[in-house]
């Protein structure tokens, strides 16, 4: 979700869900995450970017659980002094 989110858009557009299944289970297909649409990212000092391979890990153990991409998350949007009155880390 958060490349979705970086990028303004689904990836893997246009391929059927059979295909892409098998490319990301088997081929470890990824979102690409060089593409201009995701150089937000880098506003991030990387730590976005990392916690998106976290959670593209082909290996289940090496993902964060879910309470850990939250806090992650938080000490993110923290960092980068987000502190209006919507702020999604406040919320989640």
């Amino acid at each position: 979700m958060l490349w979705e989110l970086f990028a303004r858009r689904a990836p893997f557009e246009g391929l059927h869900p059979h295909t892409l299944i098998y490319l990301v289970v088997s081929r470890h297909l990824r979102p690409d995450i060089s593409d201009s649409e995701t150089q937000d990212l880098s506003a991030t000092d990387g730590s976005l970017l990392e916690l998106m391979k976290e959670c593209w890990s082909s290996e289940v153990a090496r993902r964060p659980a879910a309470f850990s991409i939250v806090n992650k998350l938080r000490s993110t949007l923290s960092s980068q002094n987000v502190g209006n009155d919507s702020c999604i880390a406040e919320n989640v």
